[in-house]
């Protein structure tokens, strides 16, 4: 994830690189701007996921700074992990117990 995001090949996501995708230069990535951020570290996602990410990782207006990014990519990638190991057959559908559920969504 940091590989395909890190512009300045430093081995680390930072700060310029999230500059990149803040295109209107306010120090934030408004909503407008995370599906082109997301999409540049890997993630496609449909407008209703962003709409939950932004309404847990932004503030008030809908713009998200730099620890709440890199804390939702994190994230994000963890349960993508998560996912692709309980995903056995490969067809973007898994089968969970409440147990395996509880486990996944608490520890995570």
């Amino acid at each position: 994830m940091v590989a395909v995001m890190d512009s300045d090949t430093t081995g680390k996501l930072g700060f310029e690189e999230f500059k990149d995708y803040d295109t209107d230069r306010s120090g934030t990535i408004g909503s407008h701007e995370l599906p082109r951020a997301f999409e540049a570290a890997g993630f496609r996602l449909n407008e209703q996921l962003y709409q939950m990410i932004v309404r847990r990782y932004s503030d008030e207006n809908g713009n998200m700074d730099f620890d709440n990014f890199i804390s939702c990519l994190v994230r994000l990638d963890a349960m993508f992990r998560a996912f692709k190991s309980l995903d056995k057959e490969g067809n973007g559908q898994i089968r969970v117990s409440l147990q395996e559920w509880l486990q996944l969504t608490m520890y995570s």
